[in-house]
Formats: C-alpha cells, sequence, structure tokens
C-alpha cells in the first residue's frame, strides 16, 4: 500500500528521481526487518536438533496461546510431539537406497505410501493458482503509467491520468485493507473455504473487467472500475496469504524446506509468465484477456475442493496425518487427532513418550516403504 502512494506522489517528479527515490526507500525496510529478527526466538525444532532441549521448551511456552496455568502443560505436549517427529525425520533420513542416503530434493519427486510428491504437487499448485489468477494483470508496466490499472481507470472511465494514478492508489488500500480479515480467518474458517472464496469472487470481477472493457463508455467503464476494486479485495482475503503457508504445511519434516523451495520457485515462475504474456495479450486480444483469466479462476475452484485437505488448527505433525492413510483426507477426525491423545494421559513426560513410541514405529515402518517402493 505504501509503495502506491511513494510510486504516486513521483509521478510528479521529472528526473531520475522518480525511480531512484522509491527504489532506494526499499533499503529502509529491510534494515528494519534486520532489527526485528534480533529479538525473534529461534524455532523450537531448530533448538532440538541442536540438542538445546530447555531452550527449544521455554520458547514453546512463550509461543503458547493457553492460560499460564495450563501452558507448561501444553508445552510438555508440544514438546514431545516434536521431539518424536525429529526422530521420525532422522529415521527417514538415514535410510539408505543403493547404498547412498535419499537426500531431502530427491525424496520431493518421490510418492510411497508418504505420498511426498503429491504434497510437493499441491503446494506447488497453490503458488501457481496465486499468479494465474490474473492479480498481475495490475502490475503489468505499460507506456504512460506504472500499472494497467490506471489506463483502465483513464481510457475506459474517462478520468484524468492524475486521477486514474490517484484512484490505483486507492486501489492499494482496498488490497491492503483485505488482508487483514484473514489473519483472523485463516485458522477460524479454514484455508480451503478461504481459497473457494477468493477464486470465486475473483472469477466473478474478471467478468465483470471483461464486461466493461468490451466497450469504450463510460458507465462500462465504472463496472471494470468496481472489477478491479472488488477482484483487489476477494484476492488479499484469501489467495494472497494461503498459498504461502501451504507448502511448508503440507510437506513432512524431511523435505519441508525443499518444498517450500519449489513452491516460492513456482510462485515466480507463472509471475514471470503472467508479466511477459500480459502487454502481448492485451494488444492482440483485448478484453478477451480476461476471459480467459475468469475460466481460470473457475477451474480453480473445484481443484481447491477435490484436491486440497485442510490443515486449519493441526499442529505440523497432525498434517502428516491427512496423507500417510489409505487415501488423502480432506479433513482430520477427532479421534486421529494426536494433541487430544496426548493430553487425555495422566502422568509425567515419560508417559507422552510411552504414548508417542508406538507412532515413531509405524512412520519409520512407512518410511522404509517409501524407500522399498522406490528401490
Amino acid at each position: 500500500m505504501i509503495s502506491y502512494w511513494i510510486n504516486w506522489s513521483f509521478s510528479f517528479v521529472n528526473n531520475s528521481s522518480q525511480f531512484r527515490v522509491p527504489l532506494g526507500l526499499q533499503i529502509l525496510f529491510a534494515l528494519l526487518a534486520l532489527l526485528l529478527l534480533n529479538v525473534c526466538p529461534e524455532s523450537p525444532r531448530w533448538l532440538l536438533r541442536q540438542g538445546r532441549e530447555e531452550e527449544a521448551r521455554r520458547v514453546l511456552e512463550q509461543l503458547s496461546v493457553e492460560p499460564p496455568e495450563s501452558r507448561s502443560r501444553q508445552a510438555d505436549v508440544d514438546f514431545q510431539l516434536i521431539k518424536t517427529a525429529l526422530e521420525e525425520e532422522e529415521a527417514a533420513t538415514s535410510i539408505k537406497m543403493g547404498g547412498k542416503k535419499v537426500s531431502p530434493l530427491r525424496a520431493c519427486f518421490t510418492n510411497g505410501k508418504e505420498r511426498y510428491f503429491h504434497r510437493v504437487l499441491l503446494g506447488f499448485g497453490s503458488q501457481f493458482m496465486q499468479q494465474l489468477c490474473g492479480l498481475n494483470l495490475w502490475v503489468v508496466p505499460y507506456p504512460r503509467c506504472y500499472y494497467y490499472a490506471p489506463v483502465i481507470f483513464e481510457q475506459s472511465v474517462g478520468l484524468s491520468h492524475e486521477m486514474s494514478l490517484l484512484l490505483s492508489g486507492f486501489d492499494g488500500i482496498v488490497n491492503h485493507l483485505g488482508s487483514w480479515p484473514s489473519i483472523w480467518t485463516i485458522e477460524r474458517i479454514g484455508r480451503r473455504k478461504l481459497m473457494l472464496w477468493s477464486v470465486a469472487g475473483q472469477c466473478v470481477c474478471m467478468a465483470l473487467l471483461a464486461g466493461g472493457t468490451s466497450v469504450t463508455a463510460k458507465g462500462p467503464g465504472i463496472i471494470a472500475t468496481v472489477g478491479i476494486f472488488c477482484f483487489s479485495f476477494f484476492f488479499a482475503s484469501g489467495l494472497l496469504s494461503v498459498p504461502w503457508l501451504l507448502p511448508a504445511e503440507y510437506a513432512p519434516l524431511p523435505i519441508r524446506s525443499c518444498s517450500a523451495a519449489i513452491g516460492s520457485a513456482s510462485n515466480w515462475l507463472f509471475n514471470f509468465v503472467v508479466v511477459e504474456i500480459t502487454p502481448v495479450s492485451i494488444h492482440s486480444i483485448g478484453y478477451k484477456t480476461y476471459i480467459y483469466f475468469s475460466i481460470f479462476n473457475f477451474c480453480f475452484i473445484p481443484l481447491i475442493y477435490y484436491c486440497y485437505p485442510e490443515p486449519a488448527g493441526l499442529s505440523l505433525e497432525e498434517i502428516d496425518l491427512l496423507f500417510t492413510g489409505d487415501k488423502v483426507l480432506m479433513h482430520l477426525p477427532e479421534d486421529m487427532r494426536l494433541t487430544n491423545s496426548l493430553q487425555g494421559r495422566e502422568g509425567s513426560s515419560g508417559d507422552l513418550e510411552q504414548g508417542t513410541t508406538g507412532r515413531t514405529e509405524d512412520v519409520n515402518a512407512k518410511d522404509k516403504s517409501s524407500v522399498e517402493h522406490l528401490e
């Protein structure tokens, strides 16, 4: 949002400061991020991997949202689940295939009972959808302006160039405000519903934009403007944030970092594709460009509904259970929740360890069978 208004402010400058200052100001945000990273706690999983168990337990207590009287108990449960998961990861990565260890990157492209490749494809696809929904139509460089949105405001609605740039700034505000509700809804409503809400709304908005720009008149131009603003809201309220979570959430520990990297690569790959083809497409077929982006969004609805499990409210260890059964589960039944099972056990942390031993052995067996499947 800030960048929109900075760009608008410097659009009135007629020297090299027009682009140098907006680029240079980004350094301030990078420095702020560096300062904030110094006060962020280390990941409990990383601390456990380094053998720093007490620090890991302390971080889990700090991050807990439980009441103070039950915070220590919850931290013990989370600590044991994470510790067990790390033991599973160590067991999985220590298995050899053909005399060599299975690397995380190679494991991303294998399936077996753990469905590694399946999970990576889901993360890849979420980022793919984020770009092919059509958001970057608004940020494609075009003659006489910073974004394509001002061209619609100027040519279709009949506004001045300055007012068109100003409306683009307000579109940035809508995008920013639309992202705030997802902070509350992403866990309460869930990833699947937010994505379905986004793509359904975006489908309609692209159709409005196609209809509004099919003729050059003020009335249809206003419809196109409404389509742009509504599209920004629908995108920000769901598809902006969820695709950045899924590649890491769906992937098990042995391939999590590689899966997240592949998801990011998907995002920037299709970002490049959209930005490259959009000016050519608009020049060649005009408003019909928005029709095929509307169709893309329509096709995403059944893809999300039938293929993407719901990880909201689950720990990373519980998400693993969605994929490791006879079939992929869209929702995890309550009787399979690890946290509920462990919290129901009475006793010390020794009881917790005993309660998770069976799961460790089961997953180790699954990892071995996955590798045997590859061999």
